[in-house]
């Protein structure tokens, strides 16, 4: 099995090496922070993308949080139609 690559690009707003990867944050809690690959900036406290090393924008984060927002919207239509499908042959 092949090494996990755990190297970070530098710092978009002031170059540092000096960051840190996010486990949680408000543009999607966990499953977001993976997503993005975000980091911050432990020197300027710039949030970026820790895999491209461009800073993390609010469209970015808005289509993440639309996408986990669309997931759960279909699972719960599936378990409501599971429901429905499951009385009607009762």
């Amino acid at each position: 099995m092949a090494a996990k690559n755990t190297t970070r690009h530098p710092c978009p707003n002031c170059g540092s090496s000096n960051s840190k990867r996010i486990g949680n944050s408000w543009s999607g809690g966990l499953v977001g922070s993976v997503l993005l690959h975000e980091c911050k900036c432990k020197d300027c406290k710039t949030d970026f993308n820790g895999k491209t090393g461009l800073e993390i924008t609010l469209k970015e984060r808005m289509m993440v949080i639309g996408k986990i927002f669309g997931v759960l919207t279909l699972a719960a239509l599936a378990a409501m139609v599971a429901v429905n499908i499951y009385e009607f042959f009762l």
